[in-house]
């Protein structure tokens, strides 16, 4: 097992990593007082933590190279493209303890950033924060998860459908594993662990939810926490049939901890003034709201030097709102409607099961620039990579390899090259393309 599986799996370890002495009080302190702070104090409070972090920033290879930008204004938005290449440029000098963080990412661009301590404490505080009206709590309590865990042995004659974590206070399922055949087994032992907090991927909730039978299994837990997936009411409305669960909420974060915004209900989402500067860029119009590009400042990440992330994610608002509006969304101030993403960034395996978790497959895979899934059939998968110079077949063996812990034996994979992806027909790119 390495340290960081071993940090993973200790109740004490892990609380101490995501719960750091001083910097966890002080930045709870900060985002619960943030959160019910006036306009004007908010506003004075968000621009001192703005002009720290961009200080901050200044102190890098990175600000050096574009000019020592005076203001934000003045700081180039930074694509994960422009990430990717000047990772090591926007490291702040100076020896901290950190955290190397990696994200492929919907963009199927791999990314790598460094996390100071806290920057770690920052989202354990916020994830405290948004779950402590319902009397529960994160190490305390007991949680069953349903995400993108792949512990389990594809190619073995036995597949394993969970494992626990934490002294037996987290139930991690094999999600990949779910179908219509071990339904039961899944909802029983959910049943039986009987827990607290549900923590799910809405893709794997959504096939949980439809593979069962009934309108009520007796799971009922507190809470119902969704991330990294797009969660709308229709999934809503059927948890609450068939969980019996009315306590939901919905968290958007990113790997990078450049800004976060959280729903109660999955209605409604307010991003969080304490967490990161958020600018709200028009992108364009749709029938029933505007799309606005989410660009994102961390205010705490004492370790790297990032500025206006483009996060690759859309803010769906209100139509015809004033720049004034808009500002007061983007600090926290009035909600918005949520996230326009993707539904649909799964794969189907040929018994039936949703294979989730496949922006994680290029993480760490440096050789690589952008990366594209395409599904030709239930049975075969091809990975269409852009590679860099120092590309070569390990490199595509590694990707294999990688992409086996999140799809079976049964699915053929291959590895393309090229210089350009496919494109939909809006221009755009999209990261898994099904042609089934």
């Amino acid at each position: 097992m390495s340290l960081k599986s071993y940090i993973k799996s200790s109740p004490t370890f892990s609380k101490l990593a995501r719960r750091p002495l001083f910097y966890y009080s002080y930045l709870s302190k900060t985002i619960k007082s943030l959160q019910s702070a006036s306009v004007p104090e908010r506003e004075k409070a968000t621009n001192q933590l703005l002009k720290k972090a961009l200080f901050r920033a200044l102190h890098t290879p990175y600000a050096r190279n574009i000019g020592l930008p005076k203001s934000l204004d003045e700081w180039p938005i930074c694509d994960k493209n422009t990430l990717q290449k000047h990772y090591h440029q926007m490291k702040i000098t100076g020896i901290r303890p950190h955290l190397k963080s990696y994200s492929g990412g919907t963009t199927g661009i791999p990314v790598q950033v460094d996390l100071s301590l806290d920057a770690l404490a920052l989202e354990q505080g916020l994830l405290d924060y948004i779950v402590k009206p319902f009397s529960v709590d994160w190490f305390k309590s007991r949680i069953a998860v349903l995400r993108g865990d792949d512990f389990a042995a594809k190619t073995s004659q036995k597949k394993i459908l969970w494992k626990f974590q934490n002294g037996g206070r987290r139930l991690h399922f094999c999600s990949n594993t779910l179908n219509k055949d071990n339904i039961s087994d899944f909802s029983d032992m959910l049943k039986k662990f009987n827990p607290d907090i549900l923590w799910v991927y809405p893709n794997v909730l959504r096939q949980f939810l439809n593979l069962l039978e009934g309108p009520n299994h007796q799971i009922n837990p507190k809470l119902l926490i969704s991330s990294s997936e797009i969660f709308d009411s229709q999934l809503a409305a059927l948890a609450i049939k068939k969980l019996n669960c009315r306590n939901i909420l919905d968290f958007y974060g990113q790997a990078e901890r450049v800004c976060a915004a959280f729903s109660v209900g999955g209605t409604l989402y307010h991003f969080v003034s304490a967490y990161g500067k958020v600018e709200l860029l028009f992108e364009r119009e749709e029938n029933n709201f505007d799309l606005y590009r989410i660009i994102g400042t961390p205010y705490w990440n004492k370790s790297y030097g990032l500025v206006r992330l483009d996060t690759g994610d859309l803010a769906c608002l209100p139509k015809g709102l004033s720049n004034k509006s808009v500002k007061q969304i983007a600090l926290g101030i009035h909600p918005f409607l949520g996230i326009f993403g993707r539904h649909n960034d799964h794969l189907l395996s040929p018994s039936g099961e949703i294979l989730v978790g496949i922006d994680h497959i290029q993480k760490g895979l440096k050789s690589i620039s952008q990366l594209q899934v395409v599904q030709n059939s239930t049975h075969q998968v091809e990975l269409i990579v852009i590679p860099k110079s120092n590309f070569t077949q390990n490199d595509a063996d590694q990707l294999i390899m990688q992409a086996r812990k999140k799809i079976p034996i049964t699915m053929g994979i291959t590895v393309s090259l090229t210089d350009s992806l496919n494109k939909a027909p809006n221009g755009k790119v999209p990261f898994i393309i099904k042609k089934i």
